[in-house]
């Protein structure tokens, strides 16, 4: 769950509610979330820094950031592959 405020995405086991773990994204603005189909990957909008994070969600580990212009706040998959020309 992206936490706006608390500057986080948190990881919660759906049945329980749980707190599995979180990730810290200090002045990021995390907020808006899609997930690949095999859920392997999360994508998470970082909207005070105009980027996406992309995280293992087994590991709960960040492998990378992509810059996507200003205050993005949603986020969505697409299997299309788009380049610039």
């Amino acid at each position: 769950l992206p936490d706006y405020r608390g500057e986080a995405l948190r990881f919660v086991e759906r049945a329980s509610r749980r707190e599995l773990g979180r990730i810290a994204f200090p002045a990021a603005g995390p907020q808006g979330i899609t997930l690949t189909p095999d859920a392997r990957i999360a994508l998470l909008s970082l909207s005070a820094t105009g980027r996406v994070a992309i995280i293992d969600v087994a590991s709960r580990r960040v492998l990378g950031e992509l810059g996507v212009g200003e205050t993005p706040d949603g986020v969505a998959y697409s299997p299309l592959v788009v380049t610039r020309r």
